[in-house]
């Protein structure tokens, strides 16, 4: 069994550093705060003091790894070379409450160290971009355009950047974070790069739009926008005559919307149909020049949808080909442009088929059903009815 060595601390402060040592080997642990909201990110770093120690991958149960960094630094003082390697972690809570960090195992000339575990206190919401804490001189909220909306319908998030006149953003980040796109389908994206001044909670900041997003919902449920955004910025400590004294700071801020309530157009009577989309389209169908083929002849029919709006490849409309036809091929192009701030899509089914019984066949109308925003109806498209006829 390995032994484990005798632990002395180094270092004991708030943000729960501490620290052991045997012969060469000086490993210390940290948190960069010991009090988080739900949405935050907490980082976690090791630091030794030797390169052929062995970290073993450390196992967080209360929390999920978002991204891990690591750096090495070796200087030389008197010809005696000295290492420090950093291992950090971003983690996000899974849950609120008082969470733990467990100890992280390392391994080094057949001995065994671990670092004392550490807590952590979660509270429900978000600590670290809360725009209602006066102490907060920089932080983003989430602007949503309608909390109420129907499942396919479009919603707009501006997402705002207030700081203070002492604040000089100079880097942002999305790439941080997608998790909402395993809930909503993204489908604009703009900037705004101008600087206004707007009030918020009774105070005057600087104001930027950073990013807009236009969302849809894949399922109808309560749900919010939560997204966590990387940060650079300088901030100006004290300014004298042609010197500038400034602080350059990185940080993430979670961003957390209001709750959105997600719901479906009731069906009626007088249209009885599912809505899958919102805009205005058209649907046409492309059938073949000829009427009539050979047994083993492949022709083609394309199903065209196109007009404003977004389209997912799963409301695409299909046509029912009868068994008597063989599918050789059923492709799916769907274009998205903006134009004018507006989604056009053209999406275009093909189908290439073969007869293989002999007869006439009718095809039946391809269907789509969409709320128009602009007439506010419910509308109804259909394709024409065609028939081929399969010869020997």
């Amino acid at each position: 069994m390995k032994n484990i060595v005798k632990i002395f601390f180094l270092i004991i402060a708030l943000n729960g550093q501490l620290g052991f040592s045997q012969d060469d080997l000086i490993v210390s642990s940290s948190i960069s705060k010991d009090t988080i909201g739900f949405f935050d990110v907490l980082t976690f770093t090791i630091e030794f003091n030797n390169r052929n120690a062995d970290l073993i991958n450390p196992v967080f149960k209360d929390f999920e790894i978002y991204q891990t960094n690591n750096s090495q630094n070796l200087s030389v003082t008197n010809g005696v070379s000295k290492s420090k390697i950093t291992r950090s972690y971003l983690l996000k809570p899974k849950k609120t409450g008082i969470l733990n960090i467990e100890s992280v195992v390392l391994e080094y000339e057949r001995e065994e160290y671990k670092t004392n575990p550490l807590t952590v206190l979660v509270k429900d919401n978000t600590v670290e971009n809360d725009p209602f804490n006066k102490d907060n001189n920089i932080f983003i909220i989430a602007e949503i355009s309608n909390y109420e909306p129907y499942k396919y319908q479009q919603i707009s998030v501006n997402y705002k950047l207030y700081y203070d006149n002492n604040i000089e953003p100079s880097s942002i980040d999305f790439d941080f974070e997608k998790e909402y796109l395993r809930e909503f389908y993204l489908y604009a994206l703009s900037t705004n790069d101008s600087v206004f001044k707007e009030n918020f909670n009774n105070k005057e900041y600087n104001c930027k739009i950073i990013k807009n997003d236009v969302l849809r919902f894949k399922e109808n449920y309560h749900t919010y926008i939560h997204n966590k955004i990387k940060i650079s910025y300088d901030e100006i400590i004290a300014s004298q005559e042609n010197q500038t004294l400034k602080k350059s700071i990185n940080t993430i801020l979670p961003v957390v919307s209001e709750q959105i309530k997600v719901k479906n157009f009731e069906l009626d009577y007088n249209f009885h149909h599912p809505i899958k989309s919102f805009g205005n389209y058209k649907l046409d169908v492309i059938i073949p020049d000829k009427s009539e083929y050979k047994k083993g002849k492949i022709f083609e029919v394309v199903v065209q949808l196109y007009g404003d709006g977004f389209l997912e490849d799963n409301v695409i409309p299909g046509l029912y080909i009868h068994e008597a036809f063989e599918t050789v091929s059923n492709t799916l192009k769907n274009e998205r442009t903006l134009e004018n701030g507006k989604i056009k899509t053209v999406a275009i089914r093909t189908y290439k088929l073969k007869g293989v019984y002999e007869g006439k066949y009718t095809f039946n109308p391809a269907s789509f059903y969409f709320y128009n925003e602009e007439t506010k109806e419910k509308k109804a498209l259909y394709t024409k009815e065609f028939t081929i006829k399969v010869n020997k």
